[in-house]
């Protein structure tokens, strides 16, 4: 059943009739903008009128142009309705109302509109207008990947941290989550869930699930659409794919601790391009928990076969990349098309701001609320203090400092907990990982990024810091800075 957007208020406003210079006596038109924060949902949308009461029908339609604009031409005289719509509204089985306007011969009639976003199209989805504010949802539709058929009765569960201040003690972080159940055509919602957090979303059906897909929601967009599918045949269980997840990069000699190794009979192809989008070869590519994997030719184009169904992500690596993960919908005995683009970090040069200095540093800070950041200020007054790196996360939030000189190692209590095994958290510099806390001297640390969950850390981390990990840049040179760096929050900005 469609949801007719009755209730909107002021998100279809249609101006007087004015003319805007002479045409044909006989034929009229229509022009507009639509006004859209999201810019690349106005991009698509589509403008159609019908005319009414007419033998033979007339029926015209229009994209707009970058800017939202459209217009439409040619049109006889007389009543018609005008219909817009997008694919994010039709995913969501939310459509406009059609409006009646009236063409006059030798006249442009003036429409402009406004698409529902943020809260407004929040609520409309979750059918409510007591959120709180500043929250976010995901819907979509979740199918069986071995028929195409939508999928009811099934659980989508969405799991976050949340970081949580009374504004006298250290904030402390809490994992938070939320299930959904599907309806009887596939459809489900996850609302109330805080705008800009990282949200790893899986599908299951009984004990079998789907990998973790990782999604960001801005209180701009308001609701995200995302499909999903599994299939009975080669999806694993939870429990081993939660213990999987646990285990991480804990044994590298022993490779069943790190892929599932799965199989089918579905197949990805596509092209990887890199900076410039100039093909890639010999990029490594590979599904996570799946058994088999490939390598991009000369023209950066790869094949990838004997795959497990449904909902996966596609993983490619390349040295001087970072890991680039995406999401692919893959079905049995047949072939789906993915091109990967893998960007560059970028390397500043020493006569640059700080902000662009750490630009990696400085976008994780704003995109990963469940992360800790100290910045060059900060390290360089806590280094005044300290005669080894280890001592400049005496009083991190979530870790336990241990030791000293080249015993030194730093543990994520949430991980200790859950993992008594654990020894010592990820520790990675510029990029290259398996160095010691210690191995950096202070003077020589720059910024540092330290995330306690391993399960919300920066995507080319995914699976590799069970036990905690702790991000070091290297001091560059840079200007001088007058007044006092801002302090340790555990969300990042304020």
């Amino acid at each position: 059943m469609r949801l007719h957007l009755a209730a909107l208020p002021a998100s279809l406003l249609l101006a007087s009739a004015t003319s805007l210079g002479a045409q044909s006596p006989a034929l009229g038109g229509v022009d507009g903008t639509l006004r859209e924060r999201i810019v690349t949902r106005s991009v698509r949308v589509i403008v159609s009128l019908v005319q009414l009461r007419s033998e033979a029908t007339v029926s015209r339609s229009a994209r707009p142009d970058g800017q939202g604009r459209f217009r439409v031409d040619s049109l006889p005289a007389g009543r018609y309705l005008m219909q817009i719509s997008t694919p994010t509204l039709d995913s969501l089985d939310l459509t406009m109302p059609p409006r009646e306007v009236q063409i006059d011969g030798g006249r442009t009639l003036r429409a402009d509109a406004v698409l529902p976003f943020g809260a407004e199209l929040r609520d409309l989805v979750c059918h409510s207008g007591r959120l709180g504010e500043g929250t976010v949802a995901v819907a979509g539709r979740v199918f069986d990947a071995d028929t195409d058929r939508p999928l009811a009765g099934a659980d989508i569960v969405a799991t976050w941290t949340d970081v949580i201040s009374d504004g006298l003690n250290k904030p402390k972080t809490k994992k938070r989550s939320v299930v959904g159940k599907s309806g009887a055509q596939g459809a489900y919602r996850l609302c109330g869930i805080p705008g800009g957090t990282t949200l790893a979303v899986r599908l299951q059906q009984g004990d079998k699930g789907t990998p973790f897909v990782r999604l960001t929601i801005s209180q701009e967009e308001g609701v995200v659409v995302r499909d999903l599918s599994i299939s009975s045949r080669s999806a694993p269980r939870v429990a081993l794919l939660d213990s999987i997840a646990r285990l991480g990069d804990r044994a590298r000699s022993d490779s069943s601790a790190r892929s599932l190794e799965l199989t089918g009979t579905a197949r990805v192809t596509g092209m990887v391009r890199g900076v410039g989008a100039v093909p890639l070869g010999g990029v490594a590519v590979r599904v996570r928990d799946a058994r088999s994997s490939t390598f991009t030719d000369s023209a950066g184009k790869f094949v990838l076969g004997d795959l497990p169904a449904g909902t996966q992500i596609l993983q490619t690596f390349h040295a001087g990349y970072p890991l680039t993960e995406v999401a692919v919908e893959l079905r049995p005995e047949r072939s789906t098309e993915q091109n990967v683009l893998m960007v560059r970090n970028a390397r500043p040069d020493s006569e640059q701001s700080e902000s662009t200095l750490y630009k990696e540093f400085e976008s994780h800070r704003r995109a990963y609320a469940f992360g800790q950041f100290l910045s060059v200020e900060e390290v360089m007054q806590k280094g005044k203090v300290v005669t080894e790196t280890v001592d400049l996360f005496a009083d991190m939030l979530g870790f336990t400092a241990l030791g000293h000189g080249a015993e030194a190692r730093l543990i994520s209590n949430e991980a200790l907990a859950a993992q008594p095994s654990c020894k010592s958290a990820m520790i990675v510099a510029e990029g290259t990982d398996g160095f010691a806390i210690n191995d950096i001297p202070p003077n020589q640390v720059g910024a540092i990024e330290a995330y306690s969950n391993s399960q919300f850390v920066p995507e080319r981390y995914a699976g590799k810091a069970e036990c905690g990990l702790v991000v070091i840049w290297m001091r560059k040179e840079q200007p001088s800075h007058k007044g006092a760096g801002p302090t340790l929050r555990g969300n990042g900005y304020p």
